[in-house]
């Protein structure tokens, strides 16, 4: 499944009813949800959804500009796919709130199945020197290739 929302106005229903339906045995994800708003209990329904999913093994969520995307929500949303097969993960979460604490719950959720880690922090301001350290300590065994940015961070 592969959904591009163009920016999304000022009400979260739309995000979240989709979030409601994602079917829960795919194999690849793609949501790109760049600047649209998506409530709290709409990024706890991408996590519960994403938890359900136990064949993925591609995942790649874009959310840059979502300005509900903190370390508390990063956090349930990296816990949903620690056991799941995931070989392929892609996260953007550029120009968020997401602080070191947020790099720090990816890292220790991180599939120990995953071999492709794009991960894009660019213009989180609150993201530091520990969050980094901590994703350095914690990056799977079975990696094979690495992109992280963080720039202005």
């Amino acid at each position: 499944l592969e959904l591009c929302i163009p920016p999304c106005g000022t009400s979260a229903a739309p995000m979240n009813n989709l979030l409601r339906v994602l079917p829960t045995k795919l194999l690849r994800l793609h949501l790109n949800f760049h600047s649209c708003v998506i409530s709290k209990s709409g990024l706890q329904e991408l996590a519960d959804r994403i938890g359900m999913m136990e064949s993925l093994w591609f995942c790649k969520l874009i959310l840059d500009k979502v300005v509900t995307v903190v370390d508390e929500r990063i956090k349930a949303l990296c816990a949903a796919w620690a056991d799941a097969p995931v070989q392929v993960l892609h996260l953007s979460v550029r120009h968020t709130k997401i602080a070191s604490g947020g790099v720090a719950a990816l890292a220790a959720n991180l599939p120990t199945t995953v071999v492709d880690l794009h991960l894009d922090f660019e213009g989180c301001s609150s993201v530091q020197d520990p969050g980094v350290q901590a994703l350095a300590r914690r990056l799977p065994t079975a990696l094979r290739r690495l992109m992280a940015n963080f720039t202005s961070c």
